[in-house]
């Protein structure tokens, strides 16, 4: 039989930065964090992950010349203890460069102009790197809607002189999207749906959108015509209008709305409304009475938005 002696315990960690990320706030935070310490059983596993936190923490933070200088776990026996010193020598932290926009299809341009690029992407050249910025850029040019394909990588094999060369890549080979719906319900009887959204109709970021509904009791259809103001996404303003034709037992109703919306979003969540809206509103009553209101809305509209946890 096999018998199991002491385990053995670290008596002194080290680790220690040299380089540009001894002065990284994330490294320091990151000593806090550590799934091995001082007094802890000793175990490989743990050791090798603590050099992995390192080495990520590097590369997501833009030290890619980093290097390990000392790593070295000294046993004692018979006491069965441990001493590990870590030196890791990070090098420069590496900045971004100059970003580089491409059409996925060599033969086509690009489908927005470079102006509201830029202003999707979250950093500025010569800003530090951070992998998560990366994210961010992939992230924002997808949620614009106006590409269907989005290629956003890090070319740090041609980094020159500490500076990180950003290409982008871009489709919008498929700018129409349409929607067609069938439904039952007991008030409007059974009704079709028909929507249709182009998210990019001009290199300006210009978008439009209409839609429509029919059933025997309700008649309705919607137009909504969006332009960037400051920002593609942050920033923008909506032209809009719609009609809606409704019987109902003892009058049919007609409203016609136009009026123009201009919302903007906050990184912090919050999102402001400002509308102006035309209302006009009438009814004829199955008796032959009509009645009219004409009515000029100002709105102002605040809302946040917040999300706990993720996807799994």
């Amino acid at each position: 039989s096999v018998i199991p002696g002491e385990p053995v315990i670290v008596r002194h960690m080290e680790l220690r930065y040299h380089g540009e990320a001894s002065n990284d706030i994330a490294f320091t935070a990151l000593l806090d964090t550590l799934p091995l310490g001082e007094g802890d059983v000793f175990h490989h596993g743990r050791y090798e992950a603590v050099k992995s936190l390192v080495q990520n923490m590097a590369l997501e933070r833009g030290y890619f010349a980093g290097e390990w200088k000392v790593h070295d776990v000294v046993v004692s026996q018979p006491g069965q203890t441990v001493d590990i010193r870590l030196d890791y020598d990070s090098g420069p932290r590496y900045h971004f460069g100059d970003v580089v926009f491409s059409s996925l299809n060599p033969d086509r341009p690009l489908p927005l102009q470079r102006e509201w690029l830029e202003k999707l992407t979250p950093f500025l050249p010569d800003d530090y790197y951070e992998a998560s910025k990366i994210i961010e850029f992939n992230k924002a040019l997808l949620d614009s809607r106006y590409f269907n394909e989005v290629r956003v990588r890090a070319e740090t094999d041609l980094a020159v002189n500490e500076r990180v060369p950003v290409n982008v890549l871009l489709s919008s080979e498929n700018p129409n999207q349409l929607d067609l719906g069938l439904g039952y319900a007991t008030d409007i009887d059974a009704r079709v749906s028909v929507s249709w959204r182009r998210p990019l109709l001009n290199d300006r970021g210009h978008s439009i959108e209409a839609a429509t509904e029919i059933s025997s009791v309700r008649q309705s259809a919607t137009f909504r015509y969006g332009i960037p103001w400051t920002h593609p996404l942050n920033d923008t303003l909506q032209f809009f209008s719609g009609f809606k034709r409704e019987v109902l037992d003892e009058a049919t109703t007609y409203s016609t709305t136009v009026g123009v919306e201009r919302l903007i979003r906050r990184p912090s969540g919050w999102q402001r409304a400002y509308t102006l809206r035309f209302s006009n509103e009438s009814s004829r009553q199955n008796n032959g009475a009509e009645e009219t209101n004409n009515l000029l809305l100002p709105g102002f509209s605040l809302n946040r938005t917040r999300s706990r946890g993720g996807a799994d």
